[in-house]
């Protein structure tokens, strides 16, 4: 009691030194064994709106991991993790409020049906405008496990607190209250804090908070700390046993990191630091506030992407550069976020461009002449490379046109929340970083990092939108803007410029450039002569074409976007002399292993390739010749000759495909083309298989993030098979053609898993339909359900009787369209007989009835016993013609080690009976095994795709 009057003297002594519109003070006792923190505190909000309120809204996030159906829960799912799904009971962490009171009237609230992070508190009685509410909250948090989020408990039993205790949530004429789903991203109103935190006494807390006083208490062995801070909206709070904070006193403010870099001594740091802050007060306006933290949390869930993530031995950059451009893009998203108070979650984009477009102009004015490649750039053999010769920040334009390319990146004004996480965490960012030094360069009666210092000057610490920047940029140009607001920022709009045409009339020279897109966004038209710019000028209001008349004088060419200033989709018809053929605009460029696209050149590259796809050719050795660069080509070919070392054979295959990328439709892909192959199928046995096909790809053009994925493939292929005179296989059918149409829904995820397919295929001698559904859930009790259902039918069966090549199968299909990935695809004995692909009757026994000729319909299911370990059960019907139906079923147990790429099969019970038992069992178990490089990429891809 004594301890409680102490802190309410404290609180109102501290209330009574400042006067602000928002006040939230924070009384915290910290239980270490417990993970817990019980808290009193109150909230002071006012009504700045011209509306009567009746009720209010709060956001309490540490609610947000109180069950496995929270917006965060389904958040983990959608990005294909099971950490949080899995987590035992203690390690989720969850509120328990005892009372909301106002003026000791207990108020009614509850938690938001959908937003159990979300809580709705009815006013006794309503709140007039220009009023303020005053309510009293006391409840106690059990922390999370920092495992989740970076923030919560962590196994060194220290505490990293964000948006931990409860907060207001803003109201503009309308409430702005959003669910936790791990972007770091509460819209709060800025407020005077005040926070009286009891901890142990071997703990030391950390804040950008101003430390008012540190009072310990050798008794108790506990220590009261209080701390303050005026206008703020930072929540981050660090909790240690043994803090690595430095404190850093420049003359701009003071900043406190535990960001470290190994090997670089503490009197560079300081030297590095200082400069940074210079760098931030001076474009960015006087920090606000003593004291910025900057942690390697925050730096962690935004690092610097690329080569810079390389291992310390690895990576090609100085520890100093490394170490300056970690604090430099943490300090800046810190910096920005506490003095723009913009909504993180709708208005994202500019904060974030604002980030990146200051850390371009920072490489440009302390390191001109840094490379992509870092040091590598240097190398004999690499320094040939196209991407050698980029700079640093060409990065940006790399890695914002990355999903650009594959038809999945979203406008910047979208909703945080509904990113693809690729976009949310680099594209997007990077898109509108570029997007900002883009308008720098076109507005030439500007200078725009001035415009925007005056801008964040202007409006420190006041709530802003999009709409302020927008106005406040307009009445500082006279060049027409509402290009980059209307298609660069609000739609997916793609820039992409063409060189039509040059032609000499007279004395003049008429340059027409197509605009190949249906946008009002400007380029640049750069005059050069031996590879020197003489002239240049920016073009706009392009509709379709434009012809610009430009005097007669050296020039000898003419390119679009000379410094690569714009982020165009593709930049490969930019460039036109004034006298050449298609060679001399574009001249071949041979080089060894892929490099990033080089606008100048049609490049051809070359890779050495070992690969083993089968144990009959062994390892191949070879090489590819193809087109594709780091970014996606809407053209690909791909020629790879290789030889067989165990075969001794020439093998390969070659392909090339077209990609149409549709835009805002449901239909977004169409690829169509051809590919051919000549490998083993067998010991002196060979089989070539020529494929054209075409594809149509849907999505739901609404919410990228649902990745429903619907697939029609349409395509014929022929198979024709030779035997060598060592051949131990005999051909049973002609050379064949079979025309497939196939049609599959694929949903996706770890939680919840589920497709369908069905295929139809037509050949000379037979005809067939099948269907397949697969479900698979991870339930609230951490259980495995798996269950496939397949059903095959001929409607046409005038195949050889005595042969079932072409019949469907129960346990392991012929695979006659060669599509599956079989090791050994002929061997009816040995090791790798057991392998087994998951196709037609999915069965893993072998049994006596193992093909059907007329049809088949089976179920495959199996649930788990404890962690990877399941048990499985087949069951089905197999029709072969002239006779009876037969049922079979098999069971066993199954080692879901990693699901669809590794898994091993132990069968148990099955028609022949207990096989557990019988002889010969090492030959029953069956296994699925993947070794395609890119296959095993989509464990990754899809994470963040």
């Amino acid at each position: 009691m004594i301890r409680r009057i102490y802190i309410a003297i404290i609180l109102s002594f501290l209330n009574a030194l400042i006067f602000a519109q928002n006040k939230i003070d924070v009384a915290a006792d910290v239980d270490v064994e417990n993970k817990t923190i019980t808290i009193s505190q109150i909230i002071e909000y006012k009504n700045e709106t011209e509306i009567t309120l009746r009720e209010i809204y709060l956001h309490d996030w540490n609610n947000s991991f109180s069950s496995k159906s929270t917006p965060l829960a389904k958040r983990f799912e959608e990005e294909f993790s099971t950490k949080f799904h899995l987590a035992k009971k203690e390690q989720r962490g969850y509120t328990e409020i005892q009372s909301i009171k106002s003026e000791n009237n207990t108020l009614n609230f509850n938690y938001l049906e959908a937003q159990p992070d979300v809580i709705k508190v009815i006013l006794n009685e309503p709140l007039d405008p220009q009023d303020s509410y005053k309510i009293k909250l006391d409840y106690s948090i059990v922390l999370p496990d920092a495992t989740f989020t970076d923030f919560g408990f962590t196994k060194n039993k220290d505490f990293e607190l964000k948006y931990w205790y409860i907060l207001p949530a803003v109201f503009d004429g309308k409430w702005h209250y959003y669910s936790n789903k791990n972007l770091d991203d509460l819209y709060i109103p800025k407020s005077d804090i005040t926070i009286v935190l009891s901890h142990p006494l071997n703990y030391r807390a950390t804040s950008e908070l101003d430390i008012i006083s540190m009072n310990p208490n050798s008794e108790t062995k506990r220590q009261t700390t209080i701390l303050n801070g005026k206008d703020r909206v930072d929540t981050y709070l660090s909790i240690n046993k043994f803090p690595r904070y430095g404190f850093i006193q420049t003359d701009d403010f003071i900043l406190i990191s535990n960001i470290n870099e190994k090997g670089l001594p503490g009197s560079d740091k300081a030297i590095l630091t200082d400069r940074i802050t210079r760098y931030l007060t001076k474009n960015l306006g006087e920090y606000p506030h003593k004291q910025l933290l900057v942690s390697s949390i925050e730096y962690s869930k935004n690092p610097l992407y690329g080569l810079n993530q390389l291992p310390d031995f690895l990576r090609p950059f100085p520890d100093q550069f490394q170490y300056e451009l970690k604090l430099l893009k943490t300090a800046l998203k810190k910096y920005i976020d506490n003095i723009l108070l913009l909504n993180p979650r709708k208005e994202h984009w500019l904060s974030e461009g604002l980030q990146i477009y200051f850390m371009i102009k920072y490489v440009e004015e302390y390191y001109p002449d840094m490379k992509l490649l870092g040091t590598l750039a240097n190398v004999w053999g690499i320094r040939a490379f196209h991407a050698a010769e980029l700079d640093f920040n060409f990065q940006y334009f790399l890695y914002s046109m990355e999903l650009a390319r594959k038809n999945r990146d979203q406008p910047l004004s979208t909703s945080k929340d509904s990113l693809l996480k690729f976009n949310a965490n680099i594209a997007g960012k990077y898109k509108a970083g570029v997007g900002l030094n883009y308008l720098d360069k076109f507005t030439e009666d500007m200078r725009l990092s001035e415009v925007i210092t005056d801008f964040l000057k202007s409006h420190k610490l006041k709530t802003v939108s999009i709409s302020d920047f927008e106005s406040y940029l307009n009445s500082r140009t006279d060049r027409n803007i509402d290009w980059f607001f209307n298609d660069y920022i609000r739609t997916r709009k793609k820039i992409d410029f063409k060189i039509k045409s040059v032609e000499v009339v007279d004395d003049s020279i008429l340059v027409t450039i197509k605009n190949k897109r249906k946008n009002t966004m400007p380029v640049s038209l750069f005059k050069v002569s031996k590879d020197s710019v003489i002239d240049s000028q920016w073009v706009e209001n392009i509709t379709e074409t434009k012809t610009v008349k430009l005097s007669k004088d050296d020039t000898d060419k003419f390119v679009l976007d000379y410094y690569n200033v714009i982020p165009e989709f593709n930049q490969r018809d930019n460039y036109k002399t004034l006298n050449g053929s298609f060679l001399n605009n574009k001249p071949f460029q041979f080089r060894l292993f892929k490099d990033i696209e080089d606008p100048y050149y049609n490049q051809v590259f070359f890779m050495p390739l070992v690969e083993f796809k089968n144990i009959y050719d062994g390892l191949t050795l070879g090489a590819k010749i193809y087109n594709k660069t780091i970014l996606r080509k809407r053209l690909n070919y791909r020629f790879s000759p290789q030889y067989a070392t165990k075969s001794k054979a020439l093998t390969g295959s070659t392909s090339i495909f077209y990609t149409h990328n549709i835009e805002d439709k449901s239909l977004f892909d169409i690829t169509y083309g051809i590919s051919a192959g000549y490998q083993s199928f067998a010991k002196d046995a060979f089989f070539t298989r020529i494929r054209p096909s075409i594809s149509f790809r849907f999505r739901n053009n609404n919410d990228f993030r649902a990745d429903k994925i619907d697939n029609i493939t349409a395509r014929y292929v022929s198979i024709k098979r030779e035997l060598g005179k060592d051949a131990v296989v005999e051909i049973d059918e002609p050379d064949y053609g079979v025309f497939n149409i196939r049609y599959t829904h694929f949903n996706p995820g770890r939680i919840n898993f589920s497709s369908f397919s069905t295929d139809f295929q037509v050949a000379s001698n037979f005809s067939k339909l099948s269907f397949n559904y697969e479900f698979r859930k991870l339930t609230k009790s951490n259980r495995n359900i798996n269950l496939r259902l397949f059903t095959g039918l001929f409607l046409k069966n005038n195949t050889d009787p005595n042969s079932d090549f072409f019949s469907f199968a129960l346990d392991r299909p012929t695979d006659y369209l060669f599509d599956l990935n079989y090791l050994g695809r002929s061997e009816d004995a040995g090791l790798f007989s057991q392998q087994i692909i998951i196709a037609e009757g999915g069965f893993k026994s072998m049994l006596d009835t193992p093909y059907a000729n007329q049809w088949i319909t089976t179920a495959n299911f199996s649930t788990s016993i404890w962690r990877y370990i399941q048990a499985y059960g087949d069951v089905g019907l197999v029709k072969n013609k002239f006779e009876s139906a037969n049922f079979v079923y098999d069971s066993g147990i199954r080692l879901n080690l990693v699901e669809d790429f590794f898994e091993l099969y132990f069968p148990v019970y099955s028609n022949l009976g207990w096989e557990i038992a019988q002889s010969n069992y090492d030959q029953r178990i069956r296994f699925i095994i993947t070794v395609d490089p890119q296959v095993l990429l989509g464990l990754f891809r899809r994470k963040w795709y």
